[in-house]
């Protein structure tokens, strides 16, 4: 079932307990869990308690529909219940009822064993990190130079991804930055443009490029409107150039992905990295 409005208060607490600051806000809720285009929300309750949610993404990719598992928790009295295995398997059987071909989740080492383990899922190479260290300092700090601005997109802005990835029309970028209750901001350069976020990873005042179509000079002007000490990147073959001259370097991090195909009619999924087109802003806690 989805999460219900008057039920929303529950799942946030459940998300606070969970996630503590770094948890969804009742106007992240609203966005991502309500009607809409963003999520089939899939609750799971006991004597009306909250033991649980789990979300799907439906995007449109260049060779199918499919899904991205998002905004995950489960309570802490009904860990080791299989609680999140049962709603993902829920969510799965939905998806495919929809007509969608692939599933897929950005993991962490503990969800990564569950969805390659009890789900039966591949897992994807790792999409590397990139990096932009700008200080070697761990301030935590940072913020917006300027005033956050994302305004609605145009079809100018819509660009065919190289290799399989999300299909980016006006309306799913609108929706994904300047409809988002988080603080996005756009900048245009030389026919490109680029979407930027700033949040704390591992102590340090990043600033992430989300999502980018253009060369070196957009990137650099991306950062100038943050006080950051680590920019981060998701950087795509055909855009390795472009992330070099704007000083950018491979980390050692790895963003783990994981991936099922959901019938048998649906396209194999491609298997070597520079067959995908991933960025930062796929992800939902970007």
């Amino acid at each position: 079932m989805r999460v219900e409005p008057a039920r929303r208060d529950d799942y946030v607490a459940l998300f606070r307990e969970a996630y503590g600051d770094a948890a969804l806000s009742p106007d992240e809720m609203r966005w991502w869990l309500d009607e809409g285009r963003a999520i089939q929300g899939e609750a799971l309750e006991e004597d009306g308690t909250p033991l649980g949610v789990l979300s799907m993404l439906p995007v449109r990719m260049r060779s199918c529909t499919a899904g991205f598992v998002c905004h995950g928790v489960t309570a802490p009295a009904a860990r080791g219940r299989g609680v999140y295995t049962e709603i993902e398997r829920r969510n799965e059987g939905d998806l495919a009822a929809r007509g969608a071909g692939w599933a897929f989740c950005w993991t962490n080492d503990r969800t990564k064993a569950i969805f390659t383990g009890k789900l039966g899922w591949t897992e994807l190479p790792g999409m590397r990190l990139w990096a932009r260290l700008r200080r070697p300092t761990r301030r935590g700090g940072g913020g917006w130079r300027v005033e956050q601005a994302c305004p609605p997109f145009e079809e100018r802005h819509e660009s065919e991804p190289r290799g399989e990835g999300i299909i980016k029309d006006a309306g799913y970028l609108t929706w994904r930055y300047s409809d988002s209750p988080r603080a996005y901001h756009r900048v245009e350069h030389d026919g490109g443009w680029a979407v930027v976020r700033h949040r704390v990873w591992k102590g340090f005042s990043v600033a992430a490029i989300c999502d980018a179509v253009g060369g070196a000079g957009v990137l650099r002007r991306a950062l100038r409107t943050l006080d950051h000490e680590v920019a981060l990147a998701l950087v795509n073959r055909a855009e390795a150039a472009a992330y070099l001259a704007a000083g950018f370097l491979p980390s050692p991090f790895a963003m783990p992905l994981v991936a099922r195909r959901l019938s048998d009619e649906a396209p194999p999924l491609p298997r070597r990295r520079h067959d995908w087109r991933f960025t930062l802003g796929d992800m939902d806690f970007f």
